[in-house]
């Protein structure tokens, strides 16, 4: 029987924050035209940054909301937690738009905490199945980003150090992502290469043989990322990137196939291998020129953590969608929009070194995203709620690869956030 659409939601609550997430960030690069234009009557800088990583934020509770409860078997958000959920998280924006950013990062806080402990709960409590090994480091992730918000929101953060006032920021706008990338990585970035994960175990409600092992080093990533972000908010720039560098580009030698030959070549796998190597190129070029490292991490944000959003989305889009002939070969509109976002990226990177033409590069960066955005979401958006057929809409048509060898081309990819492990379907 058809699914209504706000049951298909709740259960893949990606189908509403994908289009909303993308839009968010549209609306948080247009702030610069419209400040040139004479639209805009304040300086945006924090307004922008706060609408980008919100909007960021919304792409990872629309995954996460939907794969997380399916991979360790319990039940999926209900509605009134997805009106919640969303309520606060469209509210956040608002007073984000209208300049309140204290009430903003209470909402957002908020919005957060509660997302997480939704999840954590159904694991610890509802959940059958144990989630892949960085399911938990995910979690603290945004667990972190939400109570550095908090934190933030609290008195306008006046009543912080300069230290811990430059820590809250770089959880809020670094840790919240990249932890939960790291977290997923070693679990679905193999599939999109042709490889088989290390981290797809047994189905079990206890950790299974392997798991234990797999967690310690995810989390021992996690918390050495941390440790720069402490580095640097202590007055070490140059030392927290560094050692922030090192870490991510070490994980992703030793936890993905990522750099190794693709056994598969897809659009999407491309998408990810490109931002995986701009957020590390980022850091890096950040931690030798830290004075100029705002404009620098751009590339990390736009090329980096935003084509990872758009490249996954795709997957995760068609997949549910059951139009999986479309992810099996190229895909040329995604081609143009990696394009288009490390143009975006290159051009707002370069501003700040050529100051005669700052502005209009800055207006040019926004233009290029905003066009990505309305591509992604024009090529997209007939699929949102579109089920994909059969009994079981989230399930994989071919069997989970529990090894290390190759699977075949479509299902090999990134899976779709199927239901529980238990079932044999991908998540």
């Amino acid at each position: 029987m058809k699914q209504r659409p706000a049951g298909l939601i709740c259960e893949e609550p990606f189908r509403l924050f994908f289009p909303l997430a993308v839009l968010a960030t549209a609306g948080g690069v247009a702030l610069w035209p419209m400040l040139h234009h004479g639209l805009l009557s304040i300086y945006p800088g924090v307004m922008h940054a706060r609408l980008m990583t919100v909007g960021l934020a919304g792409f990872l509770v629309g995954f996460l909301g939907t794969a997380f409860p399916r991979l360790i078997d319990a039940p999926p958000l209900r509605g009134v937690e997805v009106v919640i959920i969303l309520g606060l998280w469209l509210a956040s924006l608002a007073f984000h738009f209208l300049n309140r950013t204290a009430v903003g990062d209470g909402l957002f806080a908020a919005m957060m905490v509660l997302f997480v402990l939704s999840l954590a709960l159904r694991w610890l409590v509802l959940g059958a199945d144990t989630p892949p090994p960085g399911g938990p480091v995910a979690l603290v992730g945004l667990l972190c980003g939400g109570l550095a918000s908090g934190a933030l929101a609290w008195r306008e953060g006046l009543w912080m150090s300069p230290a811990e006032y430059r820590l809250s920021h770089l959880l809020l706008y670094q840790g919240m992502a990249l932890l939960p990338l790291l977290g997923v990585a070693p679990y679905l970035a193999p599939r999109l290469v042709g490889h088989g994960s290390t981290h797809s175990l047994a189905a079990s409600p206890v950790p299974p043989s392997g798991w234990w092992s797999r967690f310690l080093s995810c989390a021992a990533a996690g918390v050495a990322v941390q440790f720069s972000f402490v580095v640097e908010a202590a007055g070490h720039p140059r030392t927290g990137m560094a050692i922030r560098t090192g870490v991510i580009l070490a994980y992703f030698l030793c936890a993905t196939p990522l750099v190794r030959r693709a056994r598969t070549l897809t659009t999407c796998g491309t998408a990810v291998r490109v931002a995986v190597l701009c957020t590390v190129a980022a850091l890096a070029w950040a931690a030798v020129d830290p004075s100029r490292r705002i404009g620098i991490l751009h590339l990390f944000f736009v090329s980096g953590l935003g084509l990872v959003m758009m490249g996954i989305g795709v997957r995760v889009v068609l997949g549910h969608a059951g139009r999986h002939e479309l992810l099996a070969g190229k895909i040329p509109w995604l081609r143009v929009v990696i394009g288009l976002v490390l143009l975006a990226a290159a051009t707002r990177a370069s501003a700040d070194f050529l100051p005669r033409i700052r502005v209009s590069h800055l207006d040019y960066a926004a233009a290029m995203w905003v066009v990505a955005a309305l591509l992604w979401l024009g090529k997209l958006g007939r699929w949102f709620l579109v089920q994909e057929p059969g009994e079981d809409p989230g399930k994989c048509p071919k069997a989970r690869n529990r090894t290390n060898e190759s699977v075949p081309a479509v299902s090999a990819e990134l899976p779709e956030l199927g239901p529980g492990r238990s079932r044999g379907g991908d998540a």
